[in-house]
């Protein structure tokens, strides 16, 4: 058996919900109107505040990506070695001797 913390409406209270005359219909349009504005508020709220989550979440994705990389000494100057290498006229110079280098190393040797 149910049990309800509510009481029951008095015949008096249901008989007087029944004398309740229909809403006219210029109050009813006017309604309608506030119920589809406090929807659009709250609507419009809520899609604000999910697009600062996904900012937020994009720009702490785009921070982490492009931390910078930090490498011990012996790497740095070995790029700076390879850079360097690889902008000096050296390299152009010697250009034309790798691919002579290269058949010698994969001949057969008879």
């Amino acid at each position: 058996m149910e049990t309800s913390l509510e009481k029951p409406l008095s015949k008096n209270a249901i008989a007087a919900l029944e004398n309740i005359p229909p809403l006219p219909s210029y109050l009813y349009s006017a309604v309608i109107g506030k119920i589809n504005r406090n929807k659009t508020i709250t609507r419009a709220v809520f899609g604000m505040a999910a697009s600062v989550l996904v900012a937020v979440s994009a720009f702490t994705v785009t921070q982490v990506a492009n931390a910078p990389a930090s490498y011990s000494t012996e790497v740095a100057e070995e790029l700076t070695g390879v850079n360097s290498y690889i902008n000096s006229d050296v390299y152009k110079a010697n250009g034309n001797s790798y691919g002579y280098y290269e058949e010698v190393l994969y001949q057969d040797q008879d």
